[in-house]
């Protein structure tokens, strides 16, 4: 991505230190086991993230823009990666943006 304006700001956070994304990928694990069993379950609204855990109330969520998941969405399907040009021409707001 040299040369491109698009980057990854990432940390690794240990699994031990990141109490609420196991739980999210333990609610994940549940609801696809009731839903093989009972179709009407209802799935977890991930909007009560914010109101369970007060650590969470100055994110913000990450909406893709149907560019992006265009993208993503060929490159699964192709199993191709994209022309490094399409990819250099991405600007941060063709990504999607963050939402309160």
């Amino acid at each position: 991505m040299i040369g491109s304006n698009v980057g990854v700001n990432a940390k690794w956070i240990s699994t031990i230190e990141n109490v609420i994304a196991d739980k999210i990928s333990r609610l994940k694990a549940t609801i696809n086991t009731h839903q093989k069993t009972s179709p009407s379950f209802n799935t977890y609204d991930y909007a009560n993230l914010q109101q369970e855990h007060v650590e969470l109330k100055a994110c913000a969520f990450f909406q893709p823009s149907h560019r992006l998941l265009s993208l993503i969405w060929n490159i699964l399907l192709t199993q191709k990666c994209p022309d490094l040009n399409q990819i250099l021409s991405l600007k941060p707001q063709d990504l999607g943006k963050l939402s309160i």
